[in-house]
This record gives structure tokens, C-alpha cells and sequence, in this order.
């Protein structure tokens, strides 16, 4: 009579006792793969970190900070290209916003007829660098230089020629006909600069994309667009400065004045 009872309840614990370790085995099974996810998520953390430890210190060295002289583990393979990709094959960007390491601060320049062609930098006040150093730049880095003040014409049909050059590379260069501009006028000037290709002069290619605006007499703003390739000058193996230089091509009352100056860097 016992007999049976007893095999039940043997049977009942045997069950009770095969469940609970399929369920620590599933328990165990779980956090397995989630460590190891969390171990490839910290892995991809870290290896994102560095990126943008590299990218950063790339910003000390255009500031002058560290002379170069920290270095980060990056895979060697990728070093020339914007984005990397992981072991997991997750890509990653460098750096996604821009850094300014050039900003003029009190002294305005100045430019007038008898400057001839002259550079709206004033280095003598100023924070930061505006030197671009050898072999920092990637495939897709952007350079941004923006500025804004006044200008003034003498009468219409007055010419201003307007580049953007790195070092000795001129990389934009327009001619332009400005009508009467009373004293006081507003002008802004933003240009982008797209790094397509990086190596010496001949395979190095930079993109120009710019806008000019100025206030006329009307109130009205008129905007005029520069556009221009450079593959024969341009190049990433020495340091080069930054520059916008203007040239008024007729002599008067005709000036600009540089009331603030900014160059930042996406690379």
C-alpha cells in the first residue's frame, strides 16, 4: 500500500529537483551571453573612446598643447579614413562636430586699395592656432572659416577679389562687382572646405563651397556663391596656415573691416 505513495513522492522530488537545475542551467546560459554582450559593448565602448581620444588630441596638437607627443592604439589600416569599423563590423565616426581652434579676439583688420591683396588674420591677437598640421587631415575632414564685419564702396561697380588658401595653395579664388555700399554696411563670409583625397600636391583634392553676403543701401540682402575644386596644389604632408586674403582693384573710400574671425575643424 506504501509502495506506490513512496514511488509518487520519489518521482514528484526526482521531477522537482530535474526542474530546478534546467532552470539554473537557463539562468546561467542567460547571463553568460549577456556578460558576453556586455563585454563586446564595453569592447566597442572603449574602442570609440580611443578614436575620440585620438581625434581630440589631434585638436591639443592644432592648439599646440602636447607637441604631438601622445599617441593612441588606432588601427593603422584605417587611419587615413573618417569613419572605422570594429571587429563586430559596427562603423564608427571619429568625430562628429566641429572643434574651433582659431578665434581673433580685439583687433580688427583693416583693407583698404593700397594693402593690395591682404590677409584678414591678425595673429597678434588672437586664441589658438590657425596652422593645419602634416598629416592630421582624413579622407572627409572639414575646415570651416567664417567671418563678418563692415565694408564700404566708394560707388558702384566696385571690384573685390576675394581666396581661401592653405599655405601657398590657393584653393578658391573669385572676382567680384559690388554695387554702392554706404559706410557701416554689413558683409559675412563662411567658407566649408571638404577633404576628398589627402597626399602630396598632384593627389591631394580639397572641395570649396562659400558664401559671400553683404547688406546693400536697400536693406536687402544679397548673397553670392563660391564653388571650386583644387587637385593640383593642394596637399597634407606640411603644415599650412589658413588664410582669406581680399584685394580692392580701384582706388576711393573703398574698405572692409574685420570684426570677427573663426576657424574650426571636423576631421
Amino acid at each position: 500500500m506504501y509502495l506506490p505513495v513512496l514511488s509518487f513522492f520519489l518521482d514528484h522530488q526526482f521531477c522537482k529537483l530535474l526542474f530546478f537545475l534546467v532552470i539554473i542551467k537557463s539562468e546561467m546560459s542567460i547571463n553568460h551571453v549577456f556578460n558576453e554582450n556586455i563585454a563586446k559593448l564595453d569592447k566597442r565602448q572603449a574602442e570609440l573612446y580611443k578614436a575620440r581620444v585620438q581625434t581630440s588630441i589631434s585638436f591639443q596638437d592644432q592648439l599646440g598643447n602636447n607637441n604631438g607627443k601622445i599617441e593612441t592604439e588606432i588601427d593603422d589600416s584605417n587611419r587615413n579614413n573618417l569613419y572605422y569599423t570594429n571587429e563586430q563590423g559596427i562603423i564608427f565616426p571619429l568625430n562628429n562636430s566641429y572643434q574651433r581652434f582659431y578665434e581673433q579676439m580685439t583687433n580688427p583688420v583693416t583693407i583698404i586699395f593700397d594693402d593690395g591683396e591682404k590677409s584678414i588674420f591678425d595673429t597678434t591677437d588672437a586664441i589658438g592656432r590657425r596652422s593645419i598640421l602634416p598629416n592630421i587631415t582624413r579622407i572627409g575632414s572639414k575646415y570651416k572659416l567664417e567671418s563678418h564685419g563692415t565694408i564700404t564702396t566708394s560707388s558702384a561697380n566696385q571690384q573685390l577679389r576675394i581666396k581661401t588658401k592653405l599655405g601657398n595653395a590657393t584653393i578658391e579664388e573669385d572676382l567680384m562687382t559690388l554695387p554702392n555700399l554706404s559706410v557701416g554696411s554689413y558683409y559675412s563670409i563662411k567658407i566649408d572646405l571638404l577633404v576628398r583625397q589627402i597626399g602630396n600636391a598632384g593627389e591631394a583634392h580639397i572641395s570649396t563651397f562659400g558664401k559671400f553676403q553683404f547688406i546693400n543701401n536697400q536693406g536687402l540682402t544679397v548673397s553670392k556663391f563660391l564653388d571650386s575644386e583644387n587637385n593640383t596644389t593642394y596637399q597634407t604632408t606640411s603644415i599650412a596656415d589658413a588664410d582669406i586674403t581680399f584685394e580692392w582693384l580701384a582706388d576711393g573710400t573703398n574698405n572692409l573691416t574685420v570684426h570677427e574671425l573663426s576657424v574650426y575643424m571636423l576631421n
